[in-house]
């Protein structure tokens, strides 16, 4: 007889999201990647804490992470903005 356990942290955030809008910043993006969907952008910000927004370029799938919040139009684009903690 074998036993396994499995244990992992559930991290939960929530969000606004905006369509047809990017972030604008003078610091670059805190880290750029590939992923499939903005789902999973969120994702990515809510597992880094200095994360404030993230945006996803839905035309090249890529997600960028920001500690900032300044907005811009930009088609095609969808930002998510972390809520404040209660």
């Amino acid at each position: 007889m074998s036993i396994c356990v499995v244990s992992f942290e559930i991290i939960s955030q929530k969000f606004i999201k905006t369509k047809n809008t990017r972030i604008v910043s003078s610091d670059a993006s805190k880290r750029t990647s590939k992923v499939r969907s903005g789902i999973e952008c969120s994702a990515v910000c809510t597992r880094d804490e200095n994360c404030c927004s993230s945006s996803y370029d839905a035309h090249l799938n890529l997600c960028s992470l920001f500690s900032t919040c300044s907005t811009e139009y930009a088609e095609g684009c969808s930002i998510t903005k972390k809520t404040p903690e209660p």
